[in-house]
């Protein structure tokens, strides 16, 4: 097939490209796709949505493999899937009302209670007001309601009073005004369940549920001793307490420090336990229309009942991801592996053949279906020679050495304008 993977690619480490692809993830899917013998075209979608939509329109693709996100707002999981719709391009992952809904951390639990399956009492507080109905017990957990990525989430989010909890609220809400989630902390252990649909696994593409451990020298470990003789403060001013004695998977150990994180594959449960995660999240997925991949997060307590914590119907497909040891266990060993489940299940749901190509030059076939447009020409490969503007001139003649050369905008501006016709 002839496939766009649009993708953020990440360019630092500020947290707003927490969720976005590094480099070394982009090459590796990149390369696992054209692996499985398709014609592979990256396509990094940070830059502005009309260049996104005039290229998709260029180069006309039977598929988009699609991880990329907008940048801002409750619905930016949305964004890009609502696009391929409205162009009618077959595209991997769930639709834009499902990402919508799930980012949305409430209003997902909103609906797995009313399925019956246990969830933290919470919350949503969008300004100190609304602490005028709070009746939780402490501790509690505070979590931006519109991240991922473990966002906002720091060794100092559990709380253990209203005092500390009117303080931290205020601090979160300025910087996540959407919403903050207060929820009742589980006490016990981070339980992840993959999906792959389609795979011809017993549970119908549920696979292995994961199990977190965090190092000990880690911030957030603790064991589950600890978890089972844990009591919260009576304190009525404990702001300034250490909050180390609380397991949880903050944004330091998903994004800084990942080294200090180890997962177990199949996790260590109960078998009657694991059925009863195999069945709540076989009903989660269902109800939620996830499609193709996702990842559904748990607490177990000590006793074994389940807590449902959030899904998300976008999870990364880094290669350190736990799916991929999920799905070793029925057999999809490699990346590519993973990755051609996940296309042989969206070409099934978008009715189109998973045909590969032999090669990208063989223009008049992958543009028959593109009667119009930019698209109809042939695609070339171009080479873009230039020098890069790095000195801004000023009064000191020494800085004037590369007046002549190119502004980074202006090279920006002449590659997409060069991609927008459907060359590479």
């Amino acid at each position: 097939m002839k496939i766009v993977f649009t993708h953020n690619l990440k360019r630092s480490s500020e947290e707003e490209e927490a969720e976005f692809d590094s480099p070394e993830t982009v090459a590796a899917i990149t390369k696992a796709l054209k692996d499985l013998g398709h014609d592979v075209e990256p396509l990094e979608t940070n830059g502005p949505a009309s260049s996104t939509i005039a290229r998709l329109e260029a180069l006309n693709p039977d598929m988009v493999f699609n991880t990329s996100e907008g940048r801002i707002g409750r619905f930016r999981e949305a964004f890009y899937p609502g696009i391929f719709e409205q162009l009618d391009i077959p595209f991997t992952g769930s639709d834009a009302y499902t990402c919508t809904v799930t980012l949305d951390k409430n209003l997902t639990k909103l609906i797995i209670k009313n399925l019956g399956i246990p969830t933290p009492n919470s919350l949503l507080v969008s300004s100190l007001d609304n602490l005028k109905h709070f009746n939780l017990n402490f501790p509690v957990i505070i979590k931006p309601n519109f991240e991922g990525s473990s966002k906002g989430i720091t060794k100092n989010s559990v709380i253990k009073n209203t005092d500390e909890l009117k303080e931290k609220i205020h601090i979160l809400l300025s910087l996540y005004p959407d919403g903050v989630l207060v929820e009742e902390f589980i006490f016990g252990r981070d339980i992840a369940v993959p999906f792959l649909e389609g795979t011809h696994s017993k549970n119908k593409g549920i696979l292995s549920p994961i199990e977190y451990f965090f190092s000990e020298e880690s911030p957030s470990f603790m064991t589950s001793s600890d978890q089972v003789n844990a009591k919260p403060s009576s304190s009525s001013s404990s702001s300034n307490s250490s909050n180390s004695s609380y397991s949880i998977y903050d944004y330091d150990l998903k994004n800084h420090i990942p080294n200090q994180v180890n997962t177990k594959v199949p996790a260590a449960i109960e078998e009657s336990v694991s059925k009863q995660l195999v069945k709540m999240s076989s009903t989660i997925y269902k109800a939620l229309n996830i499609r193709d991949f996702g990842r559904i997060d748990f607490r177990i307590t000590p006793d074994n009942k389940i807590y449902f914590i959030e899904v998300n119907a976008l999870p990364s497909l880094g290669p350190e991801c736990g799916i991929y040891a999920a799905a070793a266990e029925i057999g999809l060993i490699e990346m590519k592996d993973v990755l051609n489940a996940i296309l042989q299940n969206a070409s099934h749901r978008f009715k189109i053949q998973t045909k590969k190509r032999s090669g990208i030059n063989n223009n008049n076939n992958n543009n028959s279906n593109n009667n119009s447009g930019r698209g109809s020409e042939k695609r070339l490969k171009i080479g873009l020679a230039y020098n890069e503007k790095r000195i801004i001139p000023d009064e000191n003649p020494n800085t004037d050495t590369e007046a002549e050369f190119d502004a980074p905008k202006t090279l920006d501006a002449v590659r997409n304008a060069i991609r927008s016709y459907g060359h590479e």
